[in-house]
């Protein structure tokens, strides 16, 4: 057997690790969804009719500022 891998399975490897790490982010985004809904992050931003600043995000949801950045940054990026 040659140790050399072949174009066909390189390329098919290749796809795995694709398919692999879109799971774990689409994984990772829903997460971030559910965390969204289980704070109240989506129902206190939908009432906003402009954007807010992440202060005033905190303040209306009481959370930490530096969670809800972490959680917008999943949010907006989407991995």
């Amino acid at each position: 057997m040659s140790k050399k891998m072949s174009k066909h399975s390189a390329k098919k490897q290749q796809s795995f690790a694709q398919k692999m790490a879109d799971i774990l982010n689409y994984g990772s985004l829903n997460l971030a969804m559910a965390i969204g809904y289980k704070t109240g992050l989506f129902e206190i931003m939908d009432k906003f009719k402009t954007p807010k600043q992440l202060s005033f995000i905190a303040e209306k949801s009481g959370l930490n500022k530096r969670y809800i950045h972490e959680w917008l940054g999943i949010m907006v990026k989407g991995l």
